[in-house]
């Protein structure tokens, strides 16, 4: 296939390009002779880069802003065009009609030969090669793309996503944690949907009991948005301040290796959540209403404890189905997320670090 061009679309968040590294591995490797160009978003670019040293192909890779105006995507797409690709494949699900149309448009305009995706619901109209894929069905989000990396042939050889540890700036990081003999927990406070955020009293609350009951260190994560939760958790210990540390903005590889450290991540179902899983630390997880069967962390069941509590209890909607997502970016009252009680998350706790540390808490 030498002086073919193909384009390989992933322009999830976080969570969706960590699920889909053995999928974009096994396509990469495959047409190591084939120039590849990977379109993604600018937060996962750190992401895709990653895989750079462990493909056998010299791929280019393209980082764009979903949304904005109208001629930010027709300049797109004018200049996808005029690089010529031979096959384009996307790795994400179409998961509305309204989605269907946009995405046959964007694809249909590129010009290639060659269409490959997700047949989602039968809403991957444009697609000549299409696998099977339904929202509502158990299979795990890394298999699905996984499924797409099979049409093409692609060998697929790792079917779990896997982060390796990065070289990092170690005394910086000692510092910072001063870790020892002690346990370190790390409390990731960000979502990339607000509405998603387990309440900030109850991360306090459990954070208070945690270190009154145990001995251990904890570090708060979160983002730029996180910015003033964060402000406030500090204050609200600035009597026990050699007890934590406050975790923000760290660029991808510092915080590759910051994670690493844990001997436990509580976090909320977000992009941090799959690469914990991707490192394989212990987690405890408070999950909001979204399909588990899907987004689950794809890792050994013994490694984490999701929370989650069900459908009905949200007062704004009337799930059809216990696999349909909630899409509200922010919610008011956030029952799903505010009924997870500080007792089940420390219960979790205390049963996953006794299990992985081998003794009792």
């Amino acid at each position: 296939m030498t002086g073919q061009r193909m384009l390989v679309l992933e322009l999830g968040g976080i969570g969706d390009v960590v699920m889909a590294i053995p999928a974009l591995e096994a396509i990469l490797n495959h047409h190591k002779d084939v120039y590849i160009k990977s379109l993604c978003v600018h937060r996962t670019l750190p992401i895709i880069e990653y895989l750079r040293n462990r493909v056998n192909n010299p791929f280019s890779i393209e980082s764009v802003e979903i949304g904005g105006w109208l001629t930010k995507w027709l300049n797109l797409v004018r200049r996808l065009r005029n690089e010529q690709y031979d096959t384009v494949i996307d790795l994400s699900a179409i998961e509305t009609f309204w989605a269907a149309i946009k995405r046959y448009v964007f694809l249909e305009s590129l010009g290639a030969h060659e269409l490959i995706g997700r047949n989602t619901d039968g809403r991957g109209w444009g697609f000549t090669k299409k696998t099977s894929d339904a929202l509502f069905s158990s299979e795990h989000e890394v298999e699905r793309k996984l499924n797409v990396a099979k049409l093409i042939g692609a060998d697929v050889k790792e079917h779990t996503p896997k982060i390796e540890i990065y070289e990092s700036n170690e005394k910086t990081l000692n510092n910072f944690l001063e870790k020892g003999d002690t346990p370190i927990v790390g409390i990731n406070i960000g979502a990339y949907r607000p509405s998603r955020r387990w309440p900030v009293d109850k991360v306090i609350t459990l954070s208070r009991d945690l270190l009154k009951k145990m001995t251990l260190k904890i570090v708060f994560l979160g983002g730029e948005r996180e910015k003033g939760i964060l402000e406030l958790i500090s204050n609200s210990f600035s009597g026990r301040k050699s007890s934590i540390r406050i975790a923000m903005n760290f660029p991808f590889k510092t915080l590759v290796s910051l994670l690493k450290q844990l001997s436990l991540l509580i976090t909320n179902d977000t992009g941090l959540m799959h690469i914990g899983a991707a490192l394989n630390i212990p987690m405890v997880i408070t999950f909001d209403q979204t399909n588990i069967y899907r987004y689950h962390p794809y890792m050994g069941k013994e490694r984490y404890i999701l929370i989650k509590k069900d459908t009905n209890v949200c007062p704004y909607f009337r799930f059809k189905h216990e696999m349909e997502e909630c899409l509200k970016y922010s919610c008011h009252t956030q029952e799903c997320m505010s009924l997870i009680t500080v007792e089940e998350v420390k219960e979790a706790v205390q049963k996953l670090l006794s299990k992985t540390r081998g003794k009792s808490c």
